[in-house]
């Protein structure tokens, strides 16, 4: 059985994106934006981004962390959910690609979520609480290419299928 890859990821910090700009990130939204329902702009994506036009400074985010509340404008997750598009194309995901959420609900797996919508490439979101064999049975029907994993629970699971998994080329950790 083929090695499993597992380690912790972080989308790169806005001056890398810069700099990956040209090489990635264009490519990507150019893929959302020659997509058969670009005209109509009912995708879910273009109307987060038009969110984003019309109410930037607002909060987007309220999360608990601790015993306070961290707010995020829509324009600071546009930013962010826009370098994890950036690094998903950096690590060679493309529009139709299927790439695993296997985590409980938390704010990077929304952002997640619409990285994947900003680059055309597909979620495939699976219940936390699914065992390994469901896990090989879902990912590899599905032909993920990466997963993403939560908690650390979750990553074990995931680290277990992959061997089982011949499409996906990558594992991570939130």
């Amino acid at each position: 059985p083929r090695a499993a890859r597992l380690r912790s990821w972080r989308p790169p910090a806005k001056h890398q994106i810069k700099q990956q700009t040209s090489s990635g990130c264009e490519k990507g939204f150019e893929m959302i934006s020659n997509h058969p329902s670009a005209p109509e702009r009912n995708h879910v994506a273009w109307m987060f981004r038009s969110t984003v036009a019309r109410y930037g400074d607002r909060p987007a985010t309220r999360i608990r962390v601790g015993r306070s509340w961290q707010t995020t404008s829509y324009r600071e997750l546009d930013e962010r959910v826009t370098q994890i598009a950036c690094a998903l194309l950096h690590a060679g995901v493309d529009r139709g690609d299927r790439v695993v959420i296997y985590a409980r609900n938390r704010p990077e797996w929304a952002q997640l979520d619409l990285a994947l919508m900003y680059i055309g490439a597909v979620s495939v979101p699976l219940y936390a609480t699914n065992t390994v064999q469901q896990v090989v049975h879902e990912a590899g029907d599905a032909g993920a290419v990466l997963a993403f994993g939560g908690d650390p629970e979750e990553c074990a699971r995931l680290f277990e299928a992959n061997a089982h998994i011949h499409s996906l080329r990558l594992v991570l950790r939130f």
